[in-house]
């Protein structure tokens, strides 16, 4: 598959460079995945990125939602559950979702999802991190994941904590 044929985005034609952030953890304690996500949301919104966190787990989106009420030094930080279209509201700064939707421009897109969306593929998020466990689905998926994301032609970086 030529990379400048089959998508619009890659370097060489113009466009910014999609950095990819992969972030692995030593265990597969979904806990321990759940505080990194959180410092991460959090670190966001203090550097002024919005951000969607994009899941296929509706149990831990919904467990995001209810702690984020709860990050210490941050009086509130606005973020929505995105159910339906209804849901949008620009001054969300935070959006979670099982799907992905037509949104304003956001910086950063958290993916914990077992697939790679059009909106990534296509190059609308200047930067994207995944957070990886031990867990052998999880880093079977996570794999998938990273060839998909090297064979689009973005920047990849690891980080094992």
């Amino acid at each position: 598959m030529a990379k400048n044929a089959e998508f619009p985005y890659h370097r060489s034609k113009g466009f910014r460079m999609v950095e990819v952030s992969f972030y692995v953890l030593p265990s597969s304690s979904e806990a321990t995945r759940e505080k990194l996500l959180l410092k991460i949301i959090e670190k966001a919104y203090q550097a002024e990125e919005p951000t969607f966190f994009y899941s296929d787990n509706r149990a831990l989106i919904q467990s995001l939602d209810r702690k984020l009420w709860e990050i210490p030094h941050i009086d509130f930080l606005p973020h929505a559950i995105i159910e339906g279209e209804d849901d949008i509201n620009p001054h969300d700064f935070i959006y979670l979702s099982d799907q992905t939707w037509t949104l304003e421009p956001r910086s950063l897109f958290i993916n914990l999802h077992h697939t790679v969306p059009e909106v990534v593929k296509m190059g609308q998020y200047p930067r994207v991190f995944e957070v990886i466990t031990q867990d052998p689905q999880v880093l079977e998926e996570s794999r998938n994941r990273y060839r998909l994301y090297r064979d689009l032609g973005f920047s990849l970086k690891t980080h094992k904590l």
